[in-house]
């Protein structure tokens, strides 16, 4: 256990754990009067520090460069905004205090705790994003208030007062800054061309309070409709051939594909309202952050047809739905107290369980050929008996 620790494998406030199953193979004592024990430990990426926890995903998953064609601002003013942006999240990555994080040690969720199952945990999560964020949204606020002028970005005093602060903070991204009596001019020696391509990332009014939407907009480049599909902001940290694969399939569906801030969604509406969707998201949060959601269309009615499915598909939907615990959801606004509930028995291989079709749990934290092979089946079936 030791060794996993050293070599980074758990985060450094995951606990091991042991337990006892309940099941007679466990409780009931061998021949030397010895039951057995179950170990679990949480084997995930440990981070040195919950800083980096909370900023590593902004690197792991920096889209690859896709210039915008239709616009005023070159294809090297572009690139070098992309390069002065990745830059900068390294920057923050290696050196926390330009922020004013403190070193805090690495702790998560695991997939089933909620946040308020460790509400400072949580807390300490926000504010390191929070600080994070607030880099960028004053890169937008310099953005909107300063002109380009030829290699370098011209701010009046009259749009931003820049304290002496925050010069030192932005000269640590490489912001020379020229102070003269009517404003600021700010200098990159680096990327000396990039002041266009900033100004084309502020593409929010002046007059609108900065989201932090419009900080991941800024940040990965998305505007003027850009998307990026899936494979090209998660290929650091998946297999980005298999994610285009699945990507492709949702596609040819007419699934169609948003961006909001770690997640990229496919979604499709079906008769009555139903909608479909893939979620492929990084959830700093978790100990196992990277995950692939789904939602098939009218499952409570695809469920009814289980006895036609293959036992490849049965297994999966069996394992996956979880057992009806009488919880009431399904019938909660009956006044008649005549309703059944939508549990369905479901049987596979000899073992009867009733299941609920409200909450299946169609979630990856990684992909591989048999994942996508059962979730094309699992929406092709459903799709055959709509």
């Amino acid at each position: 256990m030791q060794a996993i620790k050293n070599n980074g494998l758990c985060p450094n406030q995951m606990k091991w754990s042991m337990q006892l199953f309940t099941n007679p193979r466990f409780t009931v004592p061998d021949a030397n009067g010895e039951v057995i024990l179950y170990y679990y430990i949480p084997l995930a990426q440990s981070f040195d520090g919950l800083g980096k926890r909370v900023i590593y995903p902004y690197l792991a998953t920096y889209p690859v460069f896709k210039p915008v064609n239709d616009c005023n601002v070159s294809c090297d003013s572009q690139k070098q905004m992309y390069d002065f942006l990745f830059e900068s999240i390294e920057t923050i990555y290696l050196d926390l205090s330009i922020i004013n994080i403190s070193y805090e040690p690495d702790d998560c969720y695991e997939y089933w705790q909620t946040n308020n199952t460790k509400p400072k945990l949580i807390s300490k999560m926000q504010k390191i994003k929070k600080e994070f964020f607030a880099v960028y949204e004053y890169f937008i606020k310099m953005g909107l208030a300063g002109e380009v002028m030829q290699n370098s970005l011209f701010i009046s005093k009259g749009n931003l007062r820049i304290t002496q602060k925050n010069k030192d903070k932005l000269f640590a991204f490489g912001l020379v800054c020229d102070e003269k009596e009517e404003g600021y001019y700010f200098i990159n020696n680096k990327y000396k061309e990039m002041f266009p391509a900033w100004k084309l990332h502020c593409s929010i009014s002046k007059d609108n309070k900065i989201s932090e939407h419009d900080v991941m907009n800024f940040l990965y480049g998305s505007l003027m409709d850009k998307k990026y599909t899936a494979d090209e902001i998660f290929g650091r940290v998946g297999n980005p051939a298999l994610i285009s694969e699945l990507e492709q399939y949702f596609l040819e569906k007419e699934y169609t594909c948003e961006n909001s801030q770690l997640t990229v969604r496919y979604e499709k509406e079906y008769p009555n309202k139903q909608k479909a969707y893939m979620n492929i998201s990084y959830d700093f949060r978790k100990v196992s952050p990277m995950i692939f959601e789904f939602k098939v269309p009218h499952f409570s009615k695809v469920l009814k047809f289980y006895d036609q499915m293959d036992a490849e598909l049965k297994a999966m939907v069996f394992n996956r739905t979880k057992i009806c615990d009488g919880c009431g959801y399904c019938n909660q606004t009956d006044k008649t107290g005549k309703r059944p509930r939508l549990t369905l028995l479901l049987e596979l291989n000899g073992n009867t369980k009733p299941k609920c079709p409200l909450f299946p749990y169609f979630v990856w934290n990684g992909i591989n050929k048999e994942m996508i092979t059962k979730v094309k089946k699992l929406f092709e079936f459903a799709e055959s008996v709509l």
